[in-house]
């Protein structure tokens, strides 16, 4: 099988640092290499998942961080590694989409990156649709928000994906490609847009598209019951979205939450707005309690814009307080959540029942995977 491995090295970059994507992230940090690059870990752990039939899989790939060094990096035998282009540095959009002109007529195409990276590719492969349309396609989620229904649940997943087209016995599925303006994201408000659609494995290990979920029923009553259940001297890390705004009302601090970033409240007061990694490390201790709603038509609690609360903080927290209306949880494929941290033994740690606040002393068990 000829696979074409795509990885755009800066994406992700930019959850960690709470900028709610990647797209600009050259514009603010113009020292790219001091950055922590989830997608080069994430694109290591996808090309080790593909190890046991690596023999079956030449690749054809971009050079430096964008493919060649993470093949490398894994081991990849120099003799399967065909590298049909060079990318500037930083890379860019343009690179993308030149690799993808690059890579006509592979049998699969496998790229490392988010939302941003799919539009970019889906706007290459709009050049020659009638080749594209017919190729298998597989994202390997290493973005901030992935909004697309064209990525694999978890990095791991997306290698075992690629490794069921070598038996054959895959069927397959439209998946849609979603970007939203970062700049209005960024100042709360979302504008998605459809920039169109990739031939994808039609798997459970696939995510669906987010699907919104204001005024599904229920869910002010959870917050309220979250509310008053909380205590003094508790740190709670609230992460983004319409369900965890509503705490923050039933609080009387509606205006206070950062709706698409991560705050921090202690005692009843805000003591950090729209926070980043390093400094929900620096507040947080063992014993704080986590406020999440879980992604719309996707499921995943940690890992889909949230990735502020990274690794470390995770392990701090004592408590996880999901809350989440029937609806919505209803529109969960498989009716199962999932995490998709970037530490796949946290992710494992993670697994189990979680209790859900539905309702005003309303509960249910659902089951995380």
């Amino acid at each position: 099988m000829r696979l074409g491995f795509i990885v755009n090295p800066l994406a992700g970059a930019g959850g960690p640092l709470a900028m709610k994507g990647s797209d600009h992230i050259t514009g603010v940090h113009h020292d790219t290499t001091t950055l922590d690059r989830p997608a080069l870990d994430r694109a290591l752990t996808f090309l080790r998942t593909l190890a046991d039939g690596g023999d079956q899989i030449e690749f054809l790939t971009y050079g430096g961080e964008m493919g060649e060094a993470s093949l490398a990096a894994a081991g990849v035998s120099i003799s399967k590694i065909r590298v049909v282009g060079a990318p500037h540095t930083p890379s860019a959009a343009a690179d993308t989409q030149d690799a993808v002109r690059a890579m006509m007529g592979v049998d699969c195409l496998a790229f490392v990156g988010g939302d941003g990276t799919a539009r970019d590719i889906c706007s290459a492969m709009g050049e020659a649709a009638a080749v594209w349309e017919i190729v298998p396609i597989t994202g390997v989620p290493a973005g901030v928000k992935m909004h697309s229904a064209v990525f694999a649940r978890t990095p791991a997943d997306a290698g075992r994906l690629v490794m069921s087209l070598l038996s054959g016995a895959v069927e397959f599925r439209m998946g849609e490609v979603m970007d939203i303006d970062e700049a209005a994201f960024r100042e709360g408000r979302v504008s998605a847009r459809l920039y169109g659609y990739m031939r994808v494995p039609a798997a459970r290990e696939m995510q669906r598209g987010k699907s919104a979920s204001r005024g599904w029923s229920g869910i002010d009553g959870a917050a309220r019951s979250v509310a008053r259940e909380m205590k003094d001297g508790v740190l709670y890390v609230v992460g983004p979205g319409t369900s965890t705004q509503l705490v923050f009302e039933a609080l009387g601090l509606g205006s206070a939450k950062t709706l698409l970033g991560v705050d921090v409240l202690l005692n009843g007061k805000v003591i950090a707005k729209d926070a980043d990694y390093q400094t929900l490390k620096a507040l947080t201790r063992d014993g704080c309690r986590v406020i999440i709603t879980p992604i719309g038509g996707q499921g995943c609690l940690f890992g889909r814009g949230n990735q502020q609360i990274g690794p470390e903080v995770i392990r701090r927290m004592q408590e996880l307080i999901v809350i989440a209306s029937p609806e919505k949880l209803l529109s969960i494929p498989g009716m199962a959540f999932y995490n998709d941290t970037g530490d796949p033994e946290l992710d494992a740690a993670l697994r189990g029942y979680i209790r859900v606040r539905t309702g005003d002393s309303e509960e249910t068990v659902f089951r995380c995977e």
